[in-house]
């Protein structure tokens, strides 16, 4: 306590550690215990939105950390600081100052869900340690095989936000992302992260858009999407350099689901018209389609 900056700040630091304290259980080791409290601690801030609370416990119980709540700390962290539009300036600086440390040391221990959240916590915080990214990197490849749908979508939205290629972890991710999309359990935002993840980083691989490609139509069928999937998702699909054969019906069937919103984003509107307005192979040179065409822009622009 004495490392504390403040006597306010050692206060409320103890009044919620005695709290969790008395809800221990009697049969719990003094190490158990210690970790419980940390990771209590962690959770108790960030459902307060406290930010400094969070960065107290990482600062002054470092000892006491494991995998898991140097985890929940890095996500809670990223997420509080986004709410709160802090993503650039001292309290981002605060937060990975407190993060570089425990991440490395626990590093090698943390699980899919573990590793999945820290590294989407690192690029929603625009991190640019080489050493704490690479080694995040490490512990997902590690942890690809046992990762959920949610894990894969936000592995690869962190890389193409980071700009990572080099780890060598799309590869990994390019792997179990087909199973996962054909299980039907990767939902409509996921999609669209995986394919805007690796068409931003130029990695071009058949399977994960044609896999992607097929649940995609499924769920602009089932009005699944909104306007931010149809554009981003359109958008990577037509910068696809080569051929695919779920392009053509993605492309009709996201024309359709277009048309049917009822709401759109004055942004997405936009990437959805200047892409279907680029797309040569779907111009049917009969009167027909030109009419089609001509329908399905009125109704996007009312």
């Amino acid at each position: 306590l004495k490392s504390f900056s403040s006597r306010p700040e050692a206060a409320v630091f103890v009044m919620r550690l005695s709290r969790l304290c008395r809800a221990m259980p009697p049969t719990a080791s003094k190490g158990q215990a210690l970790e419980f409290s940390t990771q209590s601690l962690i959770l108790q801030a960030a459902k307060l939105g406290d930010v400094r609370g969070i960065l107290t416990v990482l600062f002054h119980c470092t000892e006491h950390l494991n995998a898991v709540s140097v985890a929940t700390a890095a996500h809670r962290l990223a997420k509080l600081l986004k709410a709160k539009d802090q993503l650039q300036g001292p309290a981002q600086q605060r937060a990975l100052k407190a993060l570089r440390g425990p991440i490395l040391n626990h590093g090698r221990d943390l699980g899919a869900q573990g590793a999945a959240n820290s590294l989407w916590a690192m690029a929603t915080l625009c991190c640019e340690d080489e050493e704490v990214l690479r080694c995040l990197s490490k512990a997902a490849i590690r942890e690809v095989s046992n990762c959920e749908a949610s894990h894969l979508s936000n592995l690869a939205w962190a890389c193409a936000t980071l700009a990572r290629t080099e780890d060598g972890l799309l590869p990994f991710l390019a792997a179990a992302v087909p199973a996962q999309v054909q299980a039907g359990k990767v939902t409509a935002q996921g999609l669209s992260n995986i394919v805007w993840g690796y068409a931003v980083l130029g990695s071009w691989d058949i399977q994960v858009f044609e896999s992607v490609g097929r649940a995609a139509i499924d769920a602009a069928e089932a009005r699944r999407l909104n306007g931010q999937d149809l554009s981003t998702m359109l958008w990577a699909f037509s910068v696809f350099p080569g051929t695919i054969q779920v392009r053509r019906p993605l492309f009709k069937a996201f024309a359709g689901a277009a048309s049917r919103r009822v709401r759109m984003g004055p942004q997405d509107l936009t990437y959805i018209l200047s892409v279907y307005a680029d797309i040569q192979p779907l111009r049917e040179e009969t009167q027909r389609g030109r009419d089609r065409r001509a329908e399905t822009a009125r109704r996007l622009v009312q």
